[in-house]
């Protein structure tokens, strides 16, 4: 599903894009593959 052609700056504030950006960081440093 394509939501914008324009990537998530054109949804999301910068700040929003940053947090969302650090949480998929942290999120694949603690994953444990299967």
């Amino acid at each position: 599903m394509l939501v914008s052609h324009q990537g998530p700056d054109a949804i999301f504030t910068s700040e929003q894009v940053d947090r969302i950006m650090k949480l998929l960081e942290d999120i694949r440093s603690t994953a444990v593959a299967a």
